[in-house]
């Protein structure tokens, strides 16, 4: 009985030891995409103007909103909300190479 509980006792202290080890993770490092032209796609309803900048494959780059920027209530709505979002993205593509866009318009 004394050397059950001596491996139970042994066991105990092996399987806590495994516990607390853990791996170490490490993340993948994201590549940026070069990207020369882009498609700007513009959506100004009455309530809200949201700006998404995609590549020519379709895929989103950078997207903003008059929400995202601080804009609240009636104010989302007005030209001077749209221009500060595409300033706040324009910082952001910067990073990506664009040198020319397209610009698709939906809305009111």
């Amino acid at each position: 009985m004394a050397e059950d509980k001596k491996k139970k006792s042994t066991q105990a202290k092996t399987t806590s030891s495994k516990t607390t080890k853990s791996k170490k993770s490490f993340k993948k490092k994201k590549v940026k995409k070069f990207v020369t032209r882009a498609i700007v796609h513009v959506m100004a309803t009455y309530n809200n103007t949201i700006i998404t900048f995609c590549d020519p494959d379709g895929n989103v780059i950078a997207q903003s909103s008059a929400g995202r920027c601080g804009f609240a209530g009636p104010k989302k709505a007005t030209p001077y909300a749209a221009g500060v979002i595409v300033k706040s993205l324009m910082d952001t593509v910067h990073d990506y190479g664009v040198k020319e866009v397209d610009v698709r318009l939906k809305g009111v």
